[in-house]
């Protein structure tokens, strides 16, 4: 896709996505207690965001949409964290 044009609902899901960066990102540092890490998740949403774009055409369905994505990404990142500590947990 990058050599191609962007089509409408790209360009206005790119737009709503960078509008609300600030309350995304605020959502997810809330949620793991810091902003260096929230704005990694942030990344990885984004990512996951652009390579499946919502078949919304609303504003408001896609921020609903993306929030579901960013609960999804907190989701996989706790699992993580547990994993790893399970890990860790071992060598002690």
């Amino acid at each position: 896709m990058p050599n191609e044009a962007l089509r409408p609902l790209d360009q206005t899901l790119i737009n709503v996505l960078v509008e609300n960066h600030r309350k995304f990102r605020s959502f997810l540092a809330k949620r793991v207690g810091s902003e260096s890490v929230a704005e990694d998740l942030l990344q990885a949403s984004l990512r996951k965001a652009i390579e499946t774009p919502a078949d919304a055409q609303e504003n408001e369905r896609i921020v609903a949409w993306f929030f579901t994505i960013l609960r999804n990404t907190l989701t996989d990142h706790y699992r993580s964290q547990a994993t790893e500590g399970r890990k860790h947990e071992g060598f002690l």
